[in-house]
């Protein structure tokens, strides 16, 4: 039996039980978060009230877990049901959130339709697919082709390696004190990559785990203690190791960042028995609490020195994923973010873009790429979504480009979406206005520049900026 076909195998058997990997769990209920569109807030209790080994857990202890009021999450799990419950996506008949059954409350009700009956059917679909392969040996999946959303999935036949970048983290992160940095835009691929750099340290034999600080609620990130101790709790979560903050944690004698870094010294790193991979990603949700970023980000610096001349830190890999340039006012000694590796993804070439539409089974020349790239480039998701629509036969390329700036267009969430978040800052909004309206390059306060490059909306060139592609430009001289 060849490497790769012992490794199919052994996922296989893994995935045959519902006691599975924790990851494969996951993947299946961050799906159904897409599908049922829950929000950030409703997707982080949702994954935790959910996991399948939290099924005798009471609601106040998940609160705990995620540092939040009890009440507020009653409030998340009952948005939750409702959206269940008034989806078209199932009868009344087969899950009823509307009244309880047999001394079953709602929370029951749509947990055992989860696990026994909705579970069971995605393992079924995806249990041909490796969950920890290596990363030069993914095949194309056989099955439905996915929606272009969210992070591309690893088993993805439609996820596009640029450049070598790949095998530089894969090189990269099993070095004793590795710090990877991946920078880019919102919806480029940083999750994408991230996930990949996991599942290869994961394939080699380290221990890893992955957050996500878009999922942090806002009053967690502006306090540095709640910040820290979700951090820990978190990682021990996935580690499988038990939750000893109380142990660790000692407000009158230590500072905070000082409790963090005993809680992994004395504990966390000694209790494995290979290197830890941490991916942290978007942790660009960070930067607005200054105060708060300072110590966070100094800490993991600090971490990363201490591999230098302690033994017990060479287990830790850091993954940091951001999506703007970091504007926290950092000391060079004091900063994650001059050392390590850079990774900056780039926008999909032209020839990447045609090899993307083969896959699609579209049998495409140049001349069909240049006008799908005249109007959103290489960008990774607009690209993607373009080509899954018009391969899937939904829509022909005429009618996508000419309703591609409108709010009926393929893009119209996604415009509508980025519309919004500007008209929440009038500087924004403003700063907008003026890169559209301009034909050079313009030059902008450097904090607003930052935020528009970090939606995705503007390029840089030199110290200036301008819009990113004929899409934005299009729609946003209509709507602002």
């Amino acid at each position: 039996m060849s490497y790769s076909e012992h490794l199919r195998s052994d996922v296989r058997k893994t995935n045959r039980t519902m006691e599975g990997s924790n990851e494969h769990k996951e993947d299946f209920l961050r799906t159904l978060a897409r599908t049922y569109h829950l929000s950030q807030a409703e997707t982080r209790v949702f994954l935790a009230r959910f996991a399948y080994n939290k099924r005798e857990e009471p609601h106040k202890a998940i609160a705990t877990m995620l540092f939040l009021h009890h009440t507020t999450v009653q409030t998340h799990l009952r948005n939750i049901y409702r959206k269940f419950a008034e989806s078209d996506r199932v009868s009344e008949e087969e899950l009823n959130l509307e009244r309880t059954r047999g001394g079953k409350d709602q929370f029951g009700i749509l947990f055992d339709w989860l696990w026994d009956r909705q579970f069971p059917a995605w393992e079924e679909q995806n249990n041909s697919l490796p969950i920890h392969a290596s990363p030069s040996q993914i095949e194309e999946s056989s099955g439905e082709i996915e929606y272009p959303e969210g992070f591309v999935p690893l088993h993805s036949a439609f996820y596009v390696e640029r450049d070598s970048v790949e095998s530089r983290c894969y090189q990269n992160i099993m070095r004793a004190f590795a710090l990877i940095r991946i920078k880019a835009p919102q919806q480029m691929g940083k999750t994408s990559l991230m996930k990949r750099v996991l599942n290869y340290a994961e394939f080699q034999g380290c221990h890893v785990a992955y957050l996500d600080f878009e999922l942090v609620e806002k009053s967690v990130c502006q306090d540095l203690n709640r910040l820290l101790q979700w951090l820990c709790y978190s990682i021990s979560r996935q580690l499988d190791l038990s939750n000893r903050l109380k142990e660790y944690w000692d407000d009158e004698l230590l500072s905070q960042t000082a409790n963090c870094t005993a809680y992994f010294e004395e504990y966390l790193l000694q209790q494995i028995d290979a290197p830890l991979v941490l991916g942290f990603d978007a942790v660009d949700n960070v930067f607005p609490f200054t105060e708060v970023a300072r110590d966070f980000f100094g800490m993991l610096r600090n971490w990363h020195e201490s591999a230098k001349s302690h033994e017990i830190w060479k287990k830790l890999r850091l993954v940091v994923a951001h999506s703007t340039e970091v504007y926290v006012p950092l000391s060079i000694h004091q900063s994650p973010f001059n050392i390590g590796v850079s990774i900056e993804l780039p926008e999909l070439t032209r020839e990447q873009v045609l090899n993307l539409a083969k896959t699609y089974g579209l049998d495409w020349q140049a001349e069909q790429i240049e006008r799908i790239m005249n109007m959103v480039g290489g960008h990774p998701h607009l690209v993607r979504l373009a080509l899954h629509q018009i391969g899937q036969g939904n829509i022909a390329i005429a009618q996508l480009l000419e309703t591609a700036p409108t709010n009926t267009g393929i893009y119209g969430n996604h415009l509508r979406r980025c519309l919004a978040t500007l008209k929440q800052d009038s500087e924004l909004l403003e700063a907008v206005k003026k890169v559209v309206a301009a034909i050079e390059p313009v030059s902008l306060d450097s904090l607003l520049a930052y935020k528009l490059h970090s939606m995705g909306l503007v390029k840089w060139q030199d110290n200036a900026v301008t819009i990113r592609c004929h899409l934005y430009r299009q729609y946003f001289s209509q709507q602002v």
